[in-house]
């Protein structure tokens, strides 16, 4: 009797994005607030990104399996972060 195990593999198409977390006046915003800024952003524009789950390293890269509905997006996100007064 020969018994095996197989897996299938799927190839998807990992993107890489490059985001740009910033103040409205301009100032970047610090390493320890970029993750609630990501995660707010995938909570508030869930339908706008097409339900994508994103996996980052909250400095610069945004990563995603298959693209997004547009090239180009800009959103605005509020957070409060008490430790910076913003």
């Amino acid at each position: 009797m020969l018994i095996s195990n197989y897996q299938r593999y799927f190839l998807y198409y990992l993107y890489r994005l490059q985001v740009n977390l910033k103040y409205e006046d301009d100032t970047p915003v610090g390493k320890g607030a970029g993750r609630s800024v990501i995660e707010k952003l995938q909570q508030t524009y869930a339908t706008e990104l097409a339900n994508k789950d994103f996996a980052c390293d909250v400095e610069k890269s945004l990563f995603t399996i298959g693209a997004l509905p547009q090239n180009i997006n800009e959103f605005t996100v509020v957070v409060e972060d008490v430790s910076t007064g913003k």
